[in-house]
């Protein structure tokens, strides 16, 4: 079950727990629900004019497996190095088997449009 209500201690503080798969598919139900929540405990929200709420897709042609390898990450595997070879493992190292989900997608997807800070 999920849990999204305010805290009993301080309203301002929103619970939003046990969200499994399925979370993906409610996060804008979600996100409007937090902020009602959050507008009922007295928070005045501001609109930032400059925010695109809009994501370009990232898409990515497949051609079967071809050219794919299959398996954990070993020695040879890239670990975030900017080298042309490491570029190349990274575009044939699959993560996701299923829908065939290279290592460069995974991180071409961080490194776009949201600062990663940590």
């Amino acid at each position: 079950d999920w849990i999204i209500e305010q805290s009993e201690a301080d309203p301002s503080f929103i619970h939003a727990a046990g969200i499994d798969s399925p979370g993906l598919a409610g996060s804008p139900a979600i996100a409007l629900e937090v902020v009602r929540l959050l507008k009922n405990a007295g928070l005045d929200f501001v609109r930032d004019p400059s925010f695109n709420p809009h994501r370009a897709p990232i898409i990515t042609p497949k051609n079967g497996m071809r050219g794919l390898k299959m398996g954990a990450l070993g020695k040879n595997d890239s670990h975030g190095s900017a080298d042309v070879n490491d570029e190349k493992r990274m575009e044939s190292n699959v993560v996701c088997k299923c829908e065939k989900v290279t290592e460069a997608e995974v991180v071409r997807a961080i490194r776009r449009s949201l600062p990663i800070d940590s």
